[in-house]
């Protein structure tokens, strides 16, 4: 999967787009939702990847490291 951050950038800051609107401040908004969506799709990830991996009764096989 390839991720082009100009083209995510551009288009973030097309959404918020408003006349009279400092671009200081589209740009900061427009970072700030970035950032919001990636933080929410590592949640999404993490959450799926996590699901697999919970297991209430986990067997060890007596080979792991010990402290």
């Amino acid at each position: 999967m390839t991720f082009d951050k100009r083209q995510t950038a551009i288009e973030h800051i097309r959404k918020i787009s408003f006349p009279n609107r400092d671009p200081a401040d589209m740009l900061t908004t427009a970072w700030i939702d970035g950032f919001d969506y990636a933080l929410d799709l590592c949640i999404t990830l993490e959450n799926r990847l996590g699901q697999d991996e919970t297991d209430p009764n986990p067997e060890f096989s007596g080979t792991e490291a010990t402290s």
